[in-house]
């Protein structure tokens, strides 16, 4: 699983740069299918920083926030 989810984080290398990830990312339907979660699960591979993260978005269609935004702001603010 931590390979798959690392060569998952490759795919946000641009958005959440600086860091080898570990990561999942999902959707979950809510209100018969009116609205859609987002979730983003994942974990820093760096010794110095044993970080795992967990976001969720809710309603992410109307939501101007986007979950790598709010990662890539956590992570910079504990590790740097």
């Amino acid at each position: 699983v931590k390979n798959i989810m690392l060569e998952n984080g490759k795919n946000y290398s641009e958005s959440i740069s600086g860091y080898t990830l570990g990561i999942k990312s999902g959707t979950a339907q809510i209100k018969d299918g009116a609205e859609e979660n987002s979730l983003l699960v994942g974990f820093i591979e760096d010794e110095r920083h044993p970080i795992a993260f967990c976001v969720l978005l809710e309603d992410k269609e109307n939501s101007s926030t986007r979950s790598e935004n709010i990662v890539k702001t956590m992570l910079d603010a504990l590790c740097n």
